[in-house]
């Protein structure tokens, strides 16, 4: 089994760990646009010249006189770029969700009263979407802001199955909850969310129907249930990876009317912390980060590592966390990568080995 080595690790110039990433695409390359453990801030990583860049954030959750809340964390971050610039979306354990014009920091749309345990951005009827998770039964999609104000101010909002080509958008569902990795993107030609239902189980949601698709339930041998959700669609097959505590699971939904659990796969290391998953030579690859620091790739159809498991992230010091925050799968200079970050103040920078089927192994 190959060694799975970092192609480039950088320092977070703030001394503070990476809690949170997404990814935006800018000059045709991607752009990290991060939330670390500095009280309103955001920053910028380019993987492919080392830069970054530190944004200071204007306060939203501030009550003029309350200096009490002045100091804030963003534990969950999405980004999106509209019109030519960088919105980002966030919040945390103690915040609720807002948007930033990262450039200026300006707020362009404010707090909402609920904490946030997760953000993702995707793309659900064609526009670019964030995705909240809270740590109660709910779950929120939300326009990024546009031209400093957010596009629902101007427009009634949008009721999934309208088809009026309006650009507005807000949904919220109670039937679902996740605050964790959340899975949203496309399956059988459908905008889906994937996470659990609050009546138990697993559910993929048509975004535009407003109901449930298909509804899982767990495996009988998995007893703590799961946080972390990735999708990922190759040819013909379509997979629901779900992950939780140290185990990663595989459902085959390519045939929406009779999904297929494959054997749940145990993960080396400490508890999932994240989970990702994206195409590589034509076969779904999964990557996990773990609490104790273990990176692990893994080939989906195969259910097979593809590397030995890496623990660069891993912390030396003692009692000293060596989380993996967040992973992503993008593409750099043509070449599949996957982006970690980590407690150790880190972000890494990976290449993926040659995948190769059970086969030829």
């Amino acid at each position: 089994m190959p060694a799975l080595r970092p192609v480039l690790t950088s320092q977070v110039p703030s001394g503070s760990a990476v809690l949170d990433f997404d990814l935006v695409v800018v000059a045709e390359r991607p752009l990290v646009v991060c939330t670390h453990h500095v009280s309103r801030r955001a920053c910028t990583w380019d993987p492919t010249t080392d830069e970054w860049t530190e944004y200071q954030l204007d306060n939203p959750w501030l009550d003029e006189g309350d200096s009490d809340r002045d100091y804030t964390e963003l534990t969950a971050l999405g980004a999106a770029v509209v019109n030519g610039r960088i919105v980002v979306g966030g919040g945390g354990d103690h915040q609720g969700f807002a948007q930033w014009d990262l450039e200026t920091g300006a707020v362009l749309d404010g707090a909402e009263p609920t904490s946030v345990s997760s953000v993702r951005a995707a793309t659900l009827s064609g526009q670019t979407v964030f995705v909240l998770g809270f740590a109660a039964p709910g779950m929120e999609v939300q326009s990024p802001a546009k031209n400093g104000r957010p596009e629902t101010d101007d427009l009634d909002a949008h009721e999934p199955g309208d088809d009026d080509g309006e650009e507005g958008l807000f949904w919220l569902t109670g039937e679902l909850e996740c605050d964790g990795s959340i899975a949203a993107g496309t399956l059988w030609g459908r905008s889906v969310i994937a996470a659990n239902s609050v009546q138990g189980g697993i559910t993929v949601w048509d975004f535009d129907e407003d109901k449930p698709i298909v509804e899982l339930d767990v495996p009988d041998d998995i007893d703590d249930g799961f946080n972390h959700f990735a999708l990922a669609t190759v040819q013909d097959q379509a997979f629901l990876i779900a992950a939780g505590e140290r185990v990663l699971a595989v459902c085959d939904v390519s045939d929406a009317d009779d999904p297929v659990w494959a054997e749940p796969i145990t993960v080396p290391g400490g508890n999932v912390e994240c989970l990702d998953a994206g195409v590589v030579d034509g076969r779904v690859v999964a990557a996990t980060g773990g609490h104790d620091g273990t990176l692990c790739l893994w080939d989906i159809a195969d259910r097979l590592l593809l590397a030995e498991p890496n623990t660069a992230h891993r912390c030396d010091e003692r009692d000293a966390s060596s989380e993996v925050c967040a992973v992503r799968f993008t593409e750099l200079n043509a070449h599949p990568a996957v982006i970690t970050a980590g407690r150790d103040h880190t972000v890494r920078l990976w290449g993926l080995p040659e995948i190769k089927s059970t086969e030829s192994r």
